[in-house]
Parts: C-alpha cells; structure tokens; sequence
C-alpha cells in the first residue's frame, strides 16, 4: 500500500512554472523543493503521488513490533522535531517504540533513513476520544538530527504566506446550523462546516497525518 499523504498545495508567488518551488529568498524557515505536478489533484479520490515529492513527510513505525510496521505519519518541522497527532502517540508508552522513516515512497520501502524517537510532547489539552480529539497534536524530538542540509530526501515542512489560495479543489462553506453539519459538531466554538452535499472532494475522513 502506498502511504497517503494529505498537503494542500498553494499556488503564490513562490510558485516557478508549473512546479511547486519554495523561494529561498522569501521564505525564512529554508523549506525543501516538492517535485510537484501541478495537475488538478485530489485528495478524496484522489491519485499517486510522484515518487519522493513531499520528502518532509515521515512514516512512524511501531518499534515494538518485529516488522516495524507503519501505523501514522508525521510532518517534518526541523532537524530534530516532528510534527503528529497525538492520538498516533498518545498510547505508544516509551518513546524507543516508535521509530520515524524517511525517504521512502511506499510504506514498505527497506531502505529508509530510521530515527529513534528521545521524547514525545503531547498537547496538555489534548482530550482523546471522549471528547472529540480536541488539541490532536504532538512533537516527537528525534535522538539523533535528520540531515535536513546534505540529504536529498529530506526537507522541512514550511508555512505559506498568510494570503494564499488553494487550488486544489474547491469547495463550499455550509451553515453552521444545517442538520448534517449539527450532528458532526463536536465544538462549534472552534469548528467550521465544509464541502459540497454530493461528495467526493474535500480532506480525509478522520486523522490527518
């Protein structure tokens, strides 16, 4: 199975051609180059991507078991620290049982780059399942640095500039106070109501990493 990957491609000025190229000069946090076709994607039905085209995307792999198994994944921030949810952690005990990979394409890959985990930071106000995953998030600091600077196959993850637009699909905001919206509702204080009443476009069902 090939791992799924869920990004939301901006197109701005950082965009050179029909790739997706981040500006050295322009964005401060120094983001990886994504091999991108900027074909029209989607991501519920969506298709494969290109081999190796988001390298700050990491597999977590569960290192208590035998075959190191991927079971979440992760978004590289920096050399040291990747980014998860916190319902892929919250139950994983020591940190020496999860184990990231890089540079790989398919989830079975052998030969990824492997990293021992030294710490986990859950969200304090993380609620869990109870209470609707509020504050899903976590930092994983890796033991030892990824080589973010010589490796090819690495690349930290960057934020876009405030006033982007995606392009990838398009989709509606709903009333808040539509049925289907007000049965979804978990805390409407702090969500949103989105798609379109026919499906088949939007972001994935559930977790997002």
């Amino acid at each position: 199975m090939k791992l799924l990957v869920l990004i939301l491609v901006a197109l701005n000025k950082v965009c050179i051609g029909v790739r997706y190229e981040c500006n050295y000069n322009e964005v401060s946090c120094g983001c990886g180059i994504s091999n991108v076709e900027l074909d029209p994607l989607r991501i519920i039905g969506g298709e494969e991507a290109i081999p190796y085209s988001w390298l700050m995307i990491v597999s977590l792999r569960n290192n208590r078991q035998l075959e190191r198994k991927h079971y979440c994944s992760g978004s590289i921030i920096n050399k040291y620290f990747i980014l998860t949810a916190a319902q892929c952690v919250i139950n994983m005990g020591s940190p020496s049982n999860i184990l990231t990979a890089t540079a790989i394409h398919n989830r079975t890959d052998i030969d990824e780059i492997e990293h021992s985990v030294k710490k986990i930071f859950i969200h304090p106000n993380y609620t869990g399942h109870k209470d609707g995953f509020k504050n899903d998030i976590a930092l994983l600091e890796l033991d030892t640095p990824l080589d973010i600077d010589e490796n090819p196959f690495h690349a930290k993850t960057c934020l876009p500039e405030i006033n982007i637009s995606t392009n990838q699909t398009e989709i509606f905001t709903i009333d808040n106070n539509d049925p289907i919206c007000r049965r979804s509702f978990i805390d409407p204080e702090k969500q949103i109501c989105t798609g379109i009443y026919q499906g088949g476009k939007g972001t994935c069902r559930g977790k997002l990493f």
